[in-house]
């Protein structure tokens, strides 16, 4: 009996060691009225340039460990805003996104490498009308204070390859996604 009292009391105390060594990854509020997710594209020989509202999801991340960093985020199709109230409705209809199907696009991180000096790049999935696709892309942190800061990033996807719209001559395939999302602690 007094040898496995001292074997759990000896692996209460090296549990308790490693999580002072390792403390658990900072989990980020984002500030979902603040973020900013836009995207660019040639559509009947002009830029189109538009945005998603209302980004919300988990973000675990400590810019000394970025190879632990979990980003599991998501945002509604139906906050889709290109200064063309017909054509934002347009753009939510079966051809293109398909809001009522798939109401969401998704962002799931696979891996993060870098460092704050030089950045960092993350492996993520991207999950469009229920079809996924990875990206890699580079992103900044940039701490505004010890309990706020912002992540900047962005990539470029091919709209066709997640069935969104048809290969069209009018409309151009590559679309660019520009991220910037401001995230605090958690209120306790």
């Amino acid at each position: 009996m007094r040898k496995l009292r001292l074997l759990v009391g000896a692996s209460v105390l090296a549990t308790l060691s490693v999580a002072a060594f390792y403390p658990l990854l900072t989990n980020w509020q984002i500030l979902t009225s603040k973020a900013s997710v836009k995207f660019s594209m040639l559509a009947h020989g002009q830029t189109l340039v538009g945005s998603f509202q209302q980004l919300s999801g988990t973000i675990q991340f400590d810019p000394k460990r970025p190879e632990e960093a979990r980003f599991d985020c998501q945002i509604p199709i139906s906050t889709i805003e290109t200064g063309n109230p017909k054509r934002n409705e347009h753009l939510q209809a079966a051809k293109w996104f398909d809001g009522t199907q798939f109401p969401h696009i998704g962002l799931k991180s696979v891996a993060v490498t870098g460092n704050a000096s030089e950045g960092f790049r993350m492996r993520a999935k991207v999950e469009i009308k229920g079809a996924a696709q990875e990206v890699n892309f580079p992103f900044q942190f940039i701490a505004e204070t010890d309990e706020s800061g912002v992540f900047k990033g962005s990539f470029q996807i091919k709209r066709t390859d997640f069935g969104v719209g048809k290969p069209d001559e009018e409309v151009g395939e590559d679309v660019i996604i520009m991220l910037e999302v401001p995230v605090a602690l958690p209120k306790e």
